[in-house]
């Protein structure tokens, strides 16, 4: 049998009757400001679902399909989102320190000042993210693909970037203190040549 979830009904009345939905539907559900911590939500399929300010701490999301879903504010910290999808998710300001979000898919979503400190990122896709002032501290950031991705003003000391994909990333102004290896360093520069090529050819045809 499929394990049954207790959420609030999703209409606007005050009711506080409850009503069971099954954790592999929960497609559009209205789960905002909901206690769901250490709940089992493996493979569940919550698109487009509103979990704005949910506490979803130590939660177990693998493998979860969370596209589009509302996660403003929501609480992350700790919880398992290993191969979970969440493209297109809005994830600002939502605490995700501590989560394991290894190989998610978090490509075009939105994690604008949100808290990564220590997550686990490797071979995540976070390609076309919009990340601006998150904070990425001691994140594990290895293979992850981070192209085209907004980290304008981002925290990312002592993250590790092994191997990440940084083409047309924009970095203006974040903190790479600690976090740039030689590996790195040759990327950054190389892309730093590639951009200043393009913008002089730019130039130049413009003529």
């Amino acid at each position: 049998a499929r394990q049954q979830l207790n959420v609030p009904q999703s209409n606007n009345s005050q009711s506080n009757n409850q009503k069971k939905l099954d954790k592999n539907n929960l497609k559009n559900a209205n789960l905002k400001n909901q206690d769901l911590k250490n709940e089992n939500l493996n493979n569940a399929d919550l698109t487009k679902a509103n979990l704005t300010n949910a506490k979803l701490n130590n939660a177990k999301l693998q493998n979860a399909k969370l596209q589009n879903a509302k996660l403003k504010k929501a609480d992350l910290s700790s919880a398992n989102l290993n191969n979970a999808k969440l493209k297109k998710a809005v994830l600002s300001n939502a605490k995700l320190n501590g989560a394991k979000l290894e190989k998610a898919d978090l490509s075009s979503a939105k994690l604008i000042k949100a808290n990564l400190v220590s997550a686990k990122l490797q071979k995540a896709d976070l390609s076309n993210a919009k990340m601006k002032d998150a904070n990425f501290s001691k994140a594990d950031l290895k293979n992850a693909n981070l192209s085209s991705a907004k980290l304008v003003g981002s925290n990312l000391s002592n993250a590790s970037l092994k191997n990440a994909k940084l083409k047309k990333a924009d970095l203006q102004k974040a903190n790479l203190n600690n976090a740039v290896n030689d590996e790195i360093r040759r990327d950054i520069e190389k892309l730093k040549s590639e951009l200043w090529y393009q913008h002089f050819n730019s130039a130049t045809a413009g003529k």
